[in-house]
This record gives C-alpha cells, structure tokens and sequence, in this order.
C-alpha cells in the first residue's frame, strides 16, 4: 500500500494563522497516527507509507495547531513533516537516516507474512536486523518506557522521581503481559511472593502473600495480614477477599518494606496498591470487548465503557467473567475437578467534576467466586520421620522410624498406646503382609493402603461429608463487595482529600484431608467480614514551595465471624463409604471487633532542586476484640471466652534522596513498621481464658539507586536492605518439657534478621524491542528465640524444636524475572507485537520447622503472548499460553499431624493455551 509519489514540502510551516482543533491521537504507527490527524483536522495525506509504518509516534492529546500537532506527533520519529497550502500533510527522513530507510523499506518488502511472524518471535536474524538499522538512528519507540505517575507518597510523581523500592505497572502493560489478578503482577516485583490456594486449606481464594520474607499464610478471621493490601488506597482488613481481579486497571504498585507512616495498617512487609482506571469526559465515548477460550475450559469475557454525560459527569462500567476447568481429579466423585474457578465481576464507577477545583468520584463493585477446592493432594504417608532430629517429644513408646501420630500408628499396625476413643480400629488393608514385612514394604505397597493411595496430579483422595456421614459435593463460594466515595478538593494554598469506604466479603467453604488415616473436616458454614474505612488528607507547600507537607486522620471499624464445624470420624473413608462418624467433633464460633484509629504526617524540604529530606510519623491506637465460643458434641459441654488486645504505638520514617544528574538519584531511608497482636484461633481443649500473643515490628534500613541512560533507553532501579524483625509473629509454640503442653498455634517465636538486594531494569535495545529483567536476592537468620521452655512447631505431627539454624517460611533466596516486547510492523501498518516473560522463584520452607518433606521445590514459568492489530487498531487478536513449558509447580508444602496425618502439597495450574480477540470502540 505503499504510495509511490512523494509530494515534499520543505522549510517551515505555512506562516497563516493556523485554528486549534481537539486533537486525540494515541501513540502508534505513525502512518496510522497520520490518517488519524488528518481525518480529525480535514487535511490530506500524502507520503510513503512504509516509511511512515515502520516508526512508532507520539501520542498528540489536546488542543494544538495542525502544524504543532504534526511536529508532535514525528518528534523523535526520525522524520519530518511537512504542510502544503492546500493542507497536505507530507513527511520526508531526516538527513541522519535516509539511506537506512531506503535499505530497511526493502528487507521489509522481502519478509512476506511468515517471515515477519518469525521476526516477531525473535528467531530470524535478517529481519531483526533490519529493524536494528532502524533503532541505531531513531529516538521514538513503540516500547519507549513510559514515566508511570505513582501515589506512593499520597502526592503524585514520577516512578523514577519517588526515593523507595517501588515497582509500578500500569494497566496497558499488565494486559500486555496476560495479567489476570493479583497473583500474576506479584511475580514481576522482586522479593514480592504471593499464590492464589498458597495454603493447606482446600479453598483457592486464600492466598498467601510475603514481602521481604515477611507475610502470612494463615486466612482464620483474627489473623492480620501482614502484607498491606489496597484498592484505590482503601485498606483490606482480611487475606479472604484479597485475590483481586486486574481488568480495567489504571496501574498497581508495591512498596517493599515497611509502610508503617502513610500505609500504617499492619504493612510490615510491604503494601500493594491497586489503582482502578477512572472516568473521563476528556477521554469521551469508549468501550471494548473482550472474548477468550483455550485450554482446560478457559473462558475470559469483559467489557467496558467509558461514557461523557455532560461536560462535568463521566460514567465508567466493566464487567467480566472468568471460568476455568480444574486439574486434577477428586477420586472418590465422577465429574469434580479440583482447582476448578468461576469468578464474575461488575464494576460501576462516576466521576462529576463541576470545576478545576473539585472532584468528586463514586465506585461500587462486586465479585462472585464459585470455585472448586484448591488442588491439594496427600504426597506421602506413613512414616515421616526420618531424616529429622528432635523427635523424641511425642509421648507414648515410639522411636525414629515408626510413625508420627497415633493414626499414622494405626495405620501402620505399630504399637500405638492408649487408644483414644473406645472404638478407635486399625484400618484394614488388602494385603496380609503389611502388618509383618516391615516399614519400607508398607510404604512401598499400595495395597497396604486399602482402597487408597498417595495422591498425584492424576488424582486425589479428597472427598467431602456431612454432619450425618453423608458424602456430600463441596460448596467453596465467595462474594465481596465495596462502595467508595472520593473528595478531591484543591485551594490555592491547601489541597483536601477524602476517601469513605465500606467493603466486605461473604463465604461458605469446606476444608477436607485427602489423607486415607482419617477423613475429617471443617465446614466454614459461615466467614464473613464487614469494615468501614474514613481517611482525610490536607496537604499544601509554604517557605516559597521549598517545603511541601501533608497531614492526615484515619479511622477504620470492621467485625466478623467465622464458624467452623469440625466433623471427625472414627474410621477410615473407603470407596464403599464403610466409615464409623462421629457426627460432629465440635463447632467453633470466632469473632472479631477491631477498631484503629491514627494521625500521621509528612513533610518534604527542598534544600534545592537536587536534595530532598522527608520525614513523617504516624500514631495509631488499634483495638482487636476477640471472642471465641466453643461447642463439643462429645462430651456435650461449651465454653465462651473473650479478650482485648490494644496497642498504641508511634512509627516513623526519614528519607534523604539526592540527584547527582538529572538521570541519576541515590536515597537513603529509615522506615518502621508494626502488626497488632491477638488471639490464635485454634485454641487447645480445656482452656478457661484466650491467650493472647503480642504485636511484632520491623525496623528496615534501605539504600537506593534509580538511574536512567542511553536518553532513556535504559533504566535500572536498585535497592539494598537491612531489616530488623523483632516478637515476630509466627505459627509456632512454646513447648512445656513437663507436660509436652503447646497452648498456642501462634505466638511471638523470636527475633530474625533479614536482608537483600533488589534490581530492576528496562532497556529499549531497538525501537521495536524492550528487555525487562528483576533480580530479588533476600537471605534471613532467626537472631534470638524466647526463653522459658521449647520452641517448637506446632500443626505437625513431627514436633520439632526450632533453633536459631532454621530459616523463615516463604522467604526463597532468588526471584528472577526476564521478558522481552518485540514488535514488528507490516507494510500496511499492522503490527505482531510479541511478549514472553520467565518467572523463577527459588525453594522455600512451608513452616519454621524445616521438615526436610516439606521443603517447597523451586518454580518456573514460561508465559507468551502474540497479539495482531491491524492498521487503524480498533480490533486485536491473540494467542497465548500461560506456563508455557507445562511445569508442576508446587504453591505450598506442608506436614499435618492427627486426623490430618501426612505431607500435604498444593499445586500450581498447569499449560493454558487460549486466544482472544478484543474489539475497541470511541466516537474519534
């Protein structure tokens, strides 16, 4: 399509007084970009358009000339542009890159389809080269890193210009990359671990999230997270609720380390901040479809629209669903899947902006999940304990080599002590040499497990029951919920904020052993929260705009409710439900009644354009109620226990951050941080009063570097950290020596220390391909542990004490992530952009007990995404796959004890190949 006539005009523009036209033309190819100008101003184009096709523009938003809009819209292109008298928009190369684009324009005409598809893949050299001829001489680029404004600080500014370690996405590139949820920009941010089914609890939406290797994997109700997670800068009380979706999103980014100041709540680890796109009347009428399937029954469905309904009002509503097949097969059920998702979500957003002063924004939102339970098999049974030392803490006669529990002993016909209730049985096997050939023969032979085995991804034992021994299907449902209210205000001196909030979720799951010792249960019947968040912020300048300060109040109240029942029988389940039901073992009722409130501050002195201090604080006063009611259905008896924890505590922070170029800043920072202590909820039997464990804190020492290059092409980003982590928090006990008493699930083990390195760096290496690359190093020494007795790990049935050589849980040694954009530009204008991502996260402890079985193996990704769009860009297609090479990808590993008895290991999806094709609409 290329034209043939080249009509040149050069020199300066037409000197007649030009009009101004409303011009909105996004960054493109710049033929594209040029029909698009012409069509909005009445001018007339005329230039070769392989030429014009193989540069990527600028985007021209706003209110300009047709001469200025041109010269915009090619700066850095390495073209010009010229205007004839009769408004013909021409363009020539510049003298710098003539000659190359005269080459380049005939290797392009040479690759034909195919060989432009392999050049999108990266695996032909004669195409790549071509366009690298190109790159050497131009400036502009359809992967040119955009400066992302972030909120991290509560005032806006540059990725580069904030002094912390923060990685900021924005929403383009998140859809860039296949981005569902949260899940997947957590894997892009160095030393950030999250996972959807991250825990041992057979429900797929209780992730577990850590920063820095600190976090949290336990979702009961009165367990904080301790990784601050926001939408539109709204705090989430709970971990449930929290797997959020990212369609329709502006940008999201997380701070590492510490929020203790303007992120106060619990953030000791770190805050991911998500930030939904908004309104607009400037933007008018938009919308988009979105259609997808692929393999194990994939299916994406979204859409939006962004709609003007005055020159003050704008309407934004998206909605989406999202189902996938599960992976592997519940055993004892014809047609259930686990880790099988059906998510449907809606969002309606208003925006009413009467002047330059105010703005005024409205949000609802709600989403429905319907899942399958988490892909949880038994990996291994019988004896665990060889190979692990300190095991001589279980009372009754036992030995290393023999079983761990007194129903793994009962399964292995070992002597097993007093029985525990009076018709406890040994299970049966089909083998009769079982009972007299030894340990390894019983661990060998799967008929010594009678009609079960050790699971795999080719099958789980898992199986569901009711109160009356019924097999039952299992009900895992989820709705959350939130409305929002945001005050802009901006004066000439004082700028106001407000942001009102209420959320809350709603959720009925069963948790369930495929182990074959015992079948048992815990039926959430009921798991719900509701809160309600107020923040004020008034900031302003004074000493001539040297120093810039914000002051700030936040309340937030939530309560909820969490009732477990906890079914045990007697016996082992069999294919033939030949199972003795004790009907209920107890139910549990949980509450909470939290409360905080908090002040904070922050100023920001401008010694000069180049050096910044900033200091801030915070005070809060946190009230965490708590009551536990408890009742046994054998012997029949209750018990209602309450108790308050309360804190008030004062965090700071002190940054100084200096420009030693206008490409290079180096920042020192003092931040800390606190998460409030409470009650465990797994309490022991016969306890007359809730024992409460403390607050925990971390002190974080961090030296940073943000450097930008090559006019920049290249940006590299580092971070060095030190952290204390003291009365930390942690799914562990004090052991009794006398009595072999553990009276806490949680409690306040000890002090640890960690610290790490963290790079990240982006570099345009030709106009049409982006390298992106992170690098997270963190290493963690438990420093002290409390005295008065044993340490040891608790919920398991390898009683373990810890000492001061065992490593915290979830805290991998090495992150890496590598990707590349590449795209490649078709003769009449369309483009194959192609992006591929590696993800590897090295092995980590499940528990701080260090079993050597549930150690959690390291992780690997391959994603990859190729994406059409044709010349004019209103629709899109593409084909992509998620863990492309197929790799069993272990989220979590764990030893249970009791009922539960065995290693427990939950399992990331497997290859998702899908297409999809978007459509895009606007009334440009």
């Amino acid at each position: 399509m290329a034209l043939t006539i080249l009509a040149l005009t050069t020199g300066a523009f037409a000197q007649e007084a030009e009009p101004e036209y409303d011009i909105d033309v996004p960054q493109q190819d710049a033929a594209s970009a040029l029909e698009q100008l012409a069509e909005q101003t009445g001018a007339i184009t005329l230039f070769p358009y392989d030429l014009a096709a193989s540069r990527t523009s600028n985007a021209v938003v706003g209110r300009f000339t047709l001469p200025d809009a041109v010269e915009l819209l090619l700066d850095g292109t390495g073209l010009s542009g010229g205007l004839s008298e009769k408004r013909v928009i021409s363009i020539a190369a510049t003298a710098a890159t003539a000659r190359t684009n005269e080459e380049t324009s005939v290797e392009v005409q040479r690759e034909g389809f195919f060989g432009s598809l392999l050049a999108a893949l990266g695996l032909t050299a004669g195409a790549g080269g071509a366009q690298q001829a190109v790159a050497q001489v131009d400036t502009g680029s359809r992967y040119e890193t955009e400066e992302i404004t972030v909120t991290s600080r509560r005032i806006e500014e540059g990725l580069q210009d904030a002094p912390l370690a923060i990685t900021a996405m924005s929403g383009v590139e998140l859809e860039n990359r296949g981005a569902l949820d949260v899940v997947d920009f957590a894997r892009t941010a160095p030393n950030v671990t999250m996972e959807n089914n991250g825990t041992i609890s057979g429900f797929g939406a209780a992730p577990r999230t850590a920063i820095r290797g600190i976090g949290q994997s336990d979702f009961v109700i009165n367990t904080d997270p301790a990784i601050g997670l926001y939408v539109d800068d709204v705090y989430l009380g709970r971990s449930i609720g929290s797997l959020l979706e990212l369609l329709d999103i502006e940008r999201v980014e997380a701070l590492r380390g510490p929020q203790g100041t303007l992120f106060g709540r619990n953030s000791t680890g770190g805050v991911i901040n998500i930030i939904s796109a908004k309104p607009s009347v400037e933007e008018g009428f938009t919308a988009n479809a979105s259609a997808g399937f692929g393999e194990l029954g994939y299916l994406l469905v979204h859409g939006l629209i962004n709609a003007p309904l005055s020159e003050t009002t704008a309407l934004r509503v998206s909605a989406f669903k999202r189902e996938r097949d599960g992976f592997i097969p519940a055993l004892q059920y014809n047609d259930l899947e686990l880790g099988a998702e059906d998510v449907t979500g809606f969002r309606a957003a208003l925006r009413f902006e009467p002047n330059d002063s105010l703005m005024i924004d409205l949000d609802a939102d709600l989403t429905d999940r319907n899942d399958s339970p988490a892909p949880l098999i038994i990996a291994q049974m019988g004896d665990l304990s060889v190979g692990e030392q300190d095991l001589d803490l279980v009372p009754g006669p036992r030995q290393q080599g023999q079983s761990t529990s007194i129903f793994g002993r009962i399964f292995n016909r070992e002597p097993r002590g007093p029985q525990v209730a009076p018709n406890n049985r040994p299970y049966i096997s089909t083998d009769p040499l079982c009972g007299t050939n030894g340990q390894a023969y019983r661990d060998a032979t799967p008929a010594c497990l009678g009609n079960y085995w050790a699971g795999s991804l080719n099958g789980s034992n898992a199986s569901w029951w009711d109160t009356d021994g019924n097999k039952i299907r299992p009900l895992q449902s989820l709705e959350s919920y939130g409305f929002g209210l945001r005050i802009n205000w901006g004066g000439e001196s004082v700028s106001f904020k407000s942001i009102t909030s209420s959320r809350g979720f709603d959720s009925r799951f069963i948790n369930s052993s495929p182990a074959p010792i015992m079948v048992s249960g815990n039926h959430n019947e009921n798991f719900e929260q509701d809160q309600i968040t107020q923040e004020f912020q008034w900031s302003g300048s004074l000493v001539d705009g040297n120093f810039d300060w914000l002051l700030g109040a936040f309340y937030m109240a939530e309560d909820g409710n969490e009732r477990v029942a906890v079914i045990a029988p007697y016996g082992p389940g069999s294919f033939n439900n030949d199972v003795n039901f004790l009907p209920i073992g107890n139910t549990q009722d949980r509450f909470i009644d939290n409360t905080s409130t908090a002040v904070f501050g922050q100023g920001i002195y401008h010694f000069n354009d180049n050096v910044h201090l900033t200091l801030g604080a915070r005070y809060t006063d946190e009230k965490k109620g708590g009551r536990f009611e408890l009742y046994n259905d054998n012997p029949v008896d209750s018990i209602t226990l309450a108790a308050l924890a309360e804190i008030d505590e004062t965090n700071v922070m002190a940054n100084l951050s200096w420009n030693l170029t206008d490409e290079i800043m180096i920042y020192g920072q003092f931040s800390d941080g606190f998460r409030n202590g409470g009650f465990p909820s797994r309490q022991p039997p016969g306890i007359t009063e809730l024992q409460i464990y403390g607050p925990e804190f971390v002190d974080s020492y961090e030296l940073g570097l943000k450097m930008t290059a090559m006019d920049g092409r290249l940006r590299t980003n580092v971070a060095v950290f030190d952290m204390e982590y003291t009365n930390m928090q942690i799914s562990a006990a004090q052991l009794n020596p006398e009595t072999l008493a553990t009276p806490l699930t949680t409690d306040n083990l000890g002090d640890a220390s960690l610290y790490g390195i963290e790079v990240e760096t982006n570099f345009l290496a030709t106009d049409n391909l982006r390298l992106d690359a992170s690098i997270g190093y963190l290493s963690n020494e438990v420093d002290s542990l409390r005295t008065g007795g044993l340490i040891v790990n608790n919920g398991s049935n390898l009683r373990k004490v810890i000492d001061t050589s065992n490593e915290l849980p979830f805290a991998p040694e090495w992150q890496v992530n590598l990707g590349f954009n590449y795209s490649h530009f078709f003769q009449n204008g369309a483009e194959l952009q192609t992006r591929f991502d590696y993800f590897y996260e090295a092995e980590q402890w499940g528990t701080i007990g260090n079993y050597t079985n549930e150690l959690i193996p390291s992780i690997s990704r391959v994603n990859l995404m190729v994406s059409y769009m044709p010349s004019g860009g209103d629709w899109e297609l593409t084909l992509g796959a998620r863990n492309l090479t197929d790799e069993d990808n272990i989220s979590n590993s764990q030893v249970l004890q009791g009922l539960q008895q065995g290693l427990f290991q939950v399992y990331q999806r497997p290859r998702e190949a899908f297409i999809m094709y978007k459509q895009f609409w606007d009334n440009n």
